[in-house]
């Protein structure tokens, strides 16, 4: 495996020496040169850091962003939260806290973390028994688009999975500076209980699996990376073998899901995978831009754990950087796909042949998809730079719509 060039080594090094660490960890004596790039990337923790000007100055930029400290505004973290919702949680408060919880990897920033801690809470405060079946939910809410017959129930398995890949990160956090605050050694007891006796609880019982995971799957690949990334933190939060076993069998379906494409990645909307193992039609179309960010901000966080590896993380890079990016302003900035909205022939693994990959012709990318989507969060691993000076760019051109920045302060503070 690769190892850190020296000078991440050693700065990384002089991070953690100039820590004034609230969990009573010891410090390294003398530069570790043996960890992986991996690895080096800084956990969730509350800390004291010498930040850079630069790295200071967008931790700055993110916590003076109108959804990070405004408590009003439409798509705000503190508006979003609470209302019981699951699509909010799923969605734009899942993307959010992502960026949130990054930037706390490089900062250090307790402020970061009790944010997320303030957004728990109302997300706690809201938590119901609504079908008194004996567990609590939130609910799929019909708004501009409804589900059917699953509005008013929280029985939509594809929001379930994407709001509880967040609350597992949350949960992690929490545990990890449970010697910070006792509060937030509560916060992490309680969410860990509520997934372990609810959540999975009520799913065990609907799907009648007694043991084993997953117990809910979705073959679309936003919703399969977010349960990844919920097995990983499941793991990481009771130490159950069973959860890491099935993390590393979904690391391998992404793996195999992901196209090589001239060093960068492209990859349908579907899992066809699961499809095919489920003798379901299988759709060949690119994943479009609007849910790839919802993909790869959750893959981001993954690299940044280490269950992905770096020469995966350069390829999804690139495949923003080389594939997406192309700024024609009067038609958007980003391809409508990741893709870059043209067709090409790959070689699919599980099928053993080739096959021609499609746009599913959606609308272009805006400065305003970039920035709510998560995308910037790919910039520590890219070499060229482009992603964290276009995110640089766009959020000063929106005025910080959401919390782009956080990929900035990452490449910035840390880059492998």
């Amino acid at each position: 495996m690769k190892r850190v060039p020296l000078i991440y080594a050693f700065l990384l090094n002089l991070l953690l020496a100039t820590s004034l660490s609230a969990c009573g960890l010891q410090t390294p004596l003398e530069p570790e040169t043996t960890l992986t790039t991996q690895s080096a990337a800084p956990e969730m923790r509350v800390r004291s850091v010498s930040l850079s000007p630069d790295s200071r100055s967008w931790l700055s930029e993110i916590k003076s962003t109108t959804n990070y400290r405004s408590k009003s505004s439409t798509y705000s973290l503190e508006r979003l939260a609470g209302s019981g919702r699951v699509q909010d949680l799923s969605r734009h408060l899942n993307l959010q806290l992502t960026s949130v919880l990054a930037a706390l990897r490089v900062s250090g920033d307790r402020d970061l973390l009790e944010k997320v801690y303030v957004v728990m809470q109302k997300e706690r405060g809201t938590l119901r028994d609504t079908n008194r079946d004996g567990y609590l939910d939130w609910r799929y809410v019909p708004g501009a688009k409804s589900a059917g017959s699953l509005d008013w129930t929280d029985k939509h398995v594809m929001e379930e999975i994407m709001a509880h890949s967040i609350v597992a990160q949350a949960a992690y956090a929490f545990k990890l500076n449970s010697g910070v605050d006792r509060k937030y050694s509560e916060a992490a007891s309680f969410w860990t209980g509520y997934l372990t006796k609810h959540y999975e609880a009520k799913w065990r019982k609907r799907t009648g699996k007694r043991s084993g995971y997953p117990i809910i799957e979705k073959p679309l690949f936003h919703p399969y990376v977010n349960n990844t990334r919920y097995h990983h933190y499941m793991y990481k939060l009771t130490g159950n073998s069973a959860y890491r076993q099935e993390r590393d069998r979904q690391l391998g379906v992404i793996k195999r899901h992901l196209l090589p494409d001239g060093g960068a990645f492209v990859w349908t909307h579907f899992v066809n995978e699961l499809r095919h193992d489920r003798r379901i039609s299988m759709s060949w179309d690119y994943q479009p831009v609007g849910y790839g960010g919802e993909s790869m901000s959750v893959l981001a966080d993954l690299g940044l754990e280490g269950a992905l590896d770096e020469r995966t993380m350069r390829g999804l890079a690139r495949t923003l950087s080389g594939n997406m990016l192309d700024d024609k302003r009067d038609k958007g900035i980003m391809a409508g796909d990741v893709g870059g909205s043209r067709s090409g022939s790959y070689y699919i693994p599980f099928l053993k042949k080739r096959m021609t990959l499609k746009s599913p012709g959606y609308s272009r990318g805006t400065i305003g998809t970039f920035n709510s989507r998560g995308y910037a969060l790919l910039a520590p691993w890219d070499s060229s730079g482009e992603i964290a000076r276009k995110a640089a760019s766009y959020h000063k051109a929106r005025g910080g719509w959401t919390i782009s920045p956080a990929g900035v302060v990452l490449a910035r503070g840390f880059r492998p």
